[in-house]
């Protein structure tokens, strides 16, 4: 009955991806409204979630979740708007690398469960997530280094991407282990909530727009 039940919310999780991923890069390269809207509507989505998450808790965990979710917006926002530039160290176009940071971290998220999964070992932070392992974690970094170079970046880039995307990925782990809910939402079948699904690529995004700022 267990093995059903999990074989069953696998599939719900492979349906649910192949759905949006082509509904998201899409959007990603149409940008302009199209990519407005739908990071209007996630950030919607996304501060329902939280406030759920934290109806329990203080004031202060509750407007922790705006920074948490309007600097990754923002940060897209931002990014999306970006085009080659000579006048600054780090020149880029802004579609070509959201699409890099999506699908780096959708290698990394795979690897990390396939590797996960299939070699098990000790684990990475059993604290914070006791289903997270160091084979998954490896795992995740390989597969998104592996990837990077078909998307023209480079191995350092898609380890870093699948590091931080990771670093992220604990993070949300910490809030709701800290609300003590097991998913953000249930948006999403056999993924949980939005924000189970994007909480790696909510700290890669605001990392790399940071850095281009810097450096900019």
């Amino acid at each position: 009955m267990v093995y059903r039940t999990k074989a069953y919310n696998f599939i719900l999780r492979l349906i649910t991806a192949c759905i949006l991923a082509p509904i998201i890069l899409f959007s990603i390269k149409l940008s302009g409204f199209t990519f407005l809207a739908l990071v209007i509507v996630a950030a919607v989505i996304m501060g329902g979630e939280w406030s759920q998450m934290t109806y329990r808790k203080n004031n202060i965990w509750k407007l922790a979740g705006i920074p948490y979710i309007m600097l990754p917006c923002l940060s897209l926002i931002w990014l999306i708007e970006q085009s080659p530039s000579t006048d600054s160290a780090i020149s880029f176009n802004g579609v070509s690398m959201i699409i890099s940071i999506f699908v780096l971290v959708w290698a990394n998220d795979i690897g990390g469960y396939v590797f996960g999964k299939t070699m098990g070992g000790p684990k990475l932070c059993a604290k914070i997530s006791p289903n997270k392992t160091i084979s998954g974690f490896i795992g995740g970094v390989l597969c998104s280094m592996a990837l990077a170079p078909l998307l023209n970046d480079g191995l350092l880039f898609g380890a870093a991407i699948a590091i931080i995307a990771s670093i992220g990925d604990l993070l949300e782990s910490w809030f709701k282990r800290k609300c003590k809910v097991k998913d953000s939402g249930s948006v999403l079948p056999g993924h949980g909530g939005l924000l189970d699904r994007v909480d790696g690529i909510l700290l890669v995004v605001v990392v790399v727009a940071a850095t281009s700022i810097l450096f900019k």
